[in-house]
C-alpha cells in the first residue's frame, strides 16, 4: 500500500490531491452504481501521486463493496 504523508505536502498540493481523489471516486462509483462501463484517463508528470490516488480510490471502493454499500465489481487498472 502506498501512503501519502499529507503533513509533508504543501496545503495547496494536499487539497489538489483531495479534489482529484473525489473526482475519480465519484466517476467510478457512479458507473458501479449504474452498472455501466466507463473510461477515465489519469495523466501527469512523474511523482505527482497518480498511482497512489487511484490505489486509494480503489481501496475505498472495495471497502464500500465489502460493507454492502456498492454492488459487486472488479477493478482493472
Amino acid at each position: 500500500m502506498t501512503l501519502i504523508r499529507s503533513a509533508a505536502l504543501p496545503l495547496t498540493v494536499h487539497r489538489a490531491l483531495q479534489v482529484e481523489h473525489f473526482e475519480i471516486y465519484s466517476f467510478v462509483a457512479e458507473k458501479v452504481r449504474a452498472g455501466a462501463s466507463g473510461c477515465m484517463f489519469v495523466s501527469g508528470v512523474p511523482g505527482t501521486g497518480k498511482t497512489a490516488t487511484v490505489r486509494a480510490v480503489a481501496n475505498q471502493l472495495r471497502r464500500e463493496k465489502d460493507s454492502g454499500g456498492l454492488p459487486r465489481f472488479q477493478v482493472r487498472c
